[in-house]
């Protein structure tokens, strides 16, 4: 079990703190998941949050990761200690911890448990999945996270985020 230790930021809105850390692509790859956002149920009940995966999209991506012109500076928005089945992880040593150490604040998680769930981003994340060049996987990612956010509201928040960029244009 590898435990890793990233810094944090602090960002408090309407809906709650939510933290701003930087973290290596190859380790938000190995603990992150995306799931297309489909309806279990009559009653409503959601799987996911998602839109379809658009590989041609993802090709396309993949490549410019490889240019040296490259950047990502929006945030990958992510819900952890969720798993894919969109339940919340409860046992403690799979869970991501908020520590707060003389006023700073420190995100620990285990490296080897995928507890990330991507609210927005997923296309940016998989791309990786196409590049050439492995040592791609080493830069940093700037990520929002957000702690037990239920998959209702993961999938008003990605709906959300789309509308309003589509709108804008």
């Amino acid at each position: 079990m590898k435990k890793t230790r990233i810094k944090a930021l602090k960002v408090s809105q309407p809906l709650g703190d939510f933290f701003v850390i930087s973290i290596k692509a190859r380790i938000l790859k190995n603990i992150s998941f995306s799931e297309p956002l489909t309806y279990l149920s009559d009653d409503g009940k959601m799987k996911g949050n998602q839109r379809q995966i658009n590989t041609k999209r993802l090709s396309e991506i993949g490549k410019y990761i490889d240019t040296a012109e490259m950047t990502f500076p929006n945030s990958i928005i992510l819900s952890v200690n969720n798993q894919p089945d969109g339940s919340i992880i409860e046992e403690k040593e799979s869970r991501w911890e908020l520590i707060e150490e003389n006023g700073d604040y420190i995100i620990e998680f285990n490296e080897d448990v995928m507890a990330a769930s991507i609210i927005d981003g997923q296309h940016r994340m998989k791309g990786f999945e196409y590049i050439q060049n492995e040592s791609r996987l080493e830069m940093d990612l700037l990520c929002s996270v957000f702690f037990d956010l239920p998959n209702p509201y993961q999938a008003y928040h990605f709906c959300y985020y789309k509308w309003k960029s589509k709108k804008s244009r």
